[in-house]
């Protein structure tokens, strides 16, 4: 692996290279937007990441916006399918988690102002994620063809031929990316998982509706596909999970590093125990949060203990 510094809340590049194709090495903390037209943007294109610091700047987000139109020409009449393709493209550009699972094969450094660009990339997803992305756009079609297959340039496309061409700087991508499927290779790194994706017949995690039935089969259930045989191919139909049916019933903000109760109070930013014992007691009964800012406080954590005994 690179040399970097690779945990949560912290960044492998940020910004573009004075040649506007690259990114900056950065392995700093994620950072928060400024611009209002960025911040429009990204909730527009990558909305898993909007109201909380990213790795990505406003001229990224922008640059992003229009480069990826022709990818959702032929994909976002599948809401779903769009929604995965371009959530792998928003946490390799703006995750502030992004050195958790990405690493810099190459940098160079910019001709004017030395600053580091890199040049290649590894990122590592899972082989469910792999799947996962695939599987939900492997059915959309365009044209009468296989939408995947064109971005694929192979009609016979597979999760790993979708993946190389991904990656290939010189079609799609503007810098080199290889993609390691599978369990990590470091302790360091930790794959991609497909928690984030949808199936095709499904929701995505932003509620957009669901695939229709000529792109995603499995959204066709028996009834319709007994019934497609005798009448006009039919439009899928899902029912909205229950996370897509309500709103927040509450006015506090809801962003990542909020808490909804803390102590007597509510909707502050996570703070760090500074209580010795109480520290010391989490460790103990709460091991996954240690070394991290908490929505519990002192009095909390003991008023937990007793009740565990």
């Amino acid at each position: 692996t690179d040399s970097l510094v690779h945990e949560k809340g912290r960044c492998v590049t940020y910004g573009l290279s004075e040649n506007n194709i690259h990114y900056n090495v950065y392995n700093g903390q994620a950072k928060e937007l400024t611009d209002s037209e960025a911040i429009t943007l990204l909730e527009e294109v990558c909305p898993m990441f909007q109201n909380q610091p990213v790795c990505c700047d406003d001229a990224q987000v922008t640059l992003f916006a229009s480069k990826i139109k022709m990818a959702a020409n032929l994909l976002k009449h599948c809401a779903s399918c769009w929604a995965n393709f371009r959530t792998l493209l928003c946490q390799e550009m703006c995750s502030p988690d992004q050195s958790t699972f990405m690493e810099i094969l190459e940098t160079y450094p910019a001709y004017y102002n030395g600053v580091l660009a890199a040049r290649s990339f590894r990122t590592s997803v899972t082989e469910e994620y792999a799947v996962k992305l695939f599987d939900s756009c492997k059915d959309v079609t365009m044209f009468g063809m296989k939408a995947i297959g064109l971005i694929c340039a192979d009609m016979d496309c597979t999760y790993e031929s979708l993946l190389t061409e991904l990656g290939d700087n010189s079609s799609h991508a503007p810098f080199y990316t290889e993609y390691h499927v599978g369990d990590s290779r470091t302790n360091m790194i930790t794959p991609l998982e497909p928690d984030v994706l949808t199936h095709c017949w499904e929701p995505s995690l932003q509620c957009e509706e669901a695939c229709a039935c000529e792109d995603c089969p499995a959204a066709c259930d028996s009834e319709e596909t007994v019934s497609k045989k005798k009448k006009k191919k039919k439009k899928g139909t899902s029912k909205m999970p229950t996370r897509c049916q309500y709103t927040v019933a509450d006015s506090l903000v809801h962003e990542k590093g909020r808490c909804v109760t803390y102590g007597l109070s509510e909707n502050n930013i996570a703070k760090e125990l500074t209580d010795s014992e109480a520290i010391a007691v989490l460790e103990e009964v709460c091991p996954i949060f240690q070394n991290q800012a908490l929505c519990c406080n002192t009095t909390q954590i003991s008023s937990l203990t007793t009740r565990l005994i």
